[in-house]
């Protein structure tokens, strides 16, 4: 089983945070492109037209979010990923964790572990810090 996990600190209420990760138009915002979310137990995401969907899994807002995770270029025998988000407030912003794993192969895990580093999760700090007054 192939996994990374990353951290980072981000001057922003919880709040914000919890919404850049949930909310469709929040998501679309800092990623860009077409996203669809549905953040309950259960319910569903699609981020760039469908090229990566899943399922939120666990929904404990504004601490605790997992969901599975699949690109749709992966083989149909390979598994779902998964994706763990743990957010804690801290007094000028929030804690932020990230752990995704169960990748089908060792190339995905450590190509997924470059993007979050070299730009989602940079894309979504400088966001949210510049959205953030103060």
């Amino acid at each position: 089983m192939s996994f990374f996990a990353k951290t980072l600190f981000i001057h922003a209420p919880i709040e914000r945070v919890w919404a850049a990760l949930t909310q469709a138009s929040a998501l679309a915002a800092w990623m860009g492109g077409e996203m669809q979310s549905d953040p309950h137990p259960g319910g569903s995401y699609a981020f760039f037209d469908d090229q990566i969907t899943g399922d939120y899994t666990l929904v404990e807002a504004p601490y605790r979010l997992e969901c599975t995770w699949r690109r749709s270029t992966w083989r149909a025998d390979w598994a779902d990923s998964n994706v763990r988000w743990r957010l804690r407030r801290l007094p000028d912003g929030v804690d932020l964790q990230l752990v995704h794993d169960h990748f089908p192969n060792l190339e995905e895990c450590q190509k997924h572990a470059e993007d979050w580093s070299s730009r989602w999760l940079s894309l979504l700090k400088t966001w949210l810090e510049q959205e953030t007054p103060g």
